[in-house]
């Protein structure tokens, strides 16, 4: 049996039951408990984004020469955009968000 058949199948039961538990509502108790599951991963996701986020900010700061910094900033320059990241790091120019950006095209 394929994942995406099983999937169906425990989906398909899942609603039976809550058709069971909820007869007039079980489009909103299904879109409820997606809701949900969205919200605690999004909220796992946003600790450990920031988490990332300050600890780059700090190696950046304490870090003298601009070559560290740029391989530093790379690490999220190319998916991360500059809004977010400079407020991180107050001392972000465009110049060096796009310096990174392309430290991390060119490098990886």
């Amino acid at each position: 049996m394929s994942s995406f058949s099983f999937l169906r199948q425990i989906k398909a039961i899942l609603l039976f039951i809550i058709s069971f538990l909820a007869p007039n509502d079980v489009a909103s108790v299904w879109e409820d408990i997606i809701e949900s599951e969205h919200k605690i991963e999004k909220q796992a996701y946003d600790r450990d984004f920031e988490k990332v986020m300050q600890a780059i900010a700090d190696s950046y700061t304490n870090s003298y020469h601009w070559s560290t910094k740029r391989q530093l900033l790379s690490i999220v320059a190319a998916d991360v955009p500059f809004r977010i990241i400079e407020k991180y790091i107050l001392d972000l120019t465009r110049w060096k968000f796009y310096e990174a950006r392309r430290q991390a095209k060119l490098n990886g």
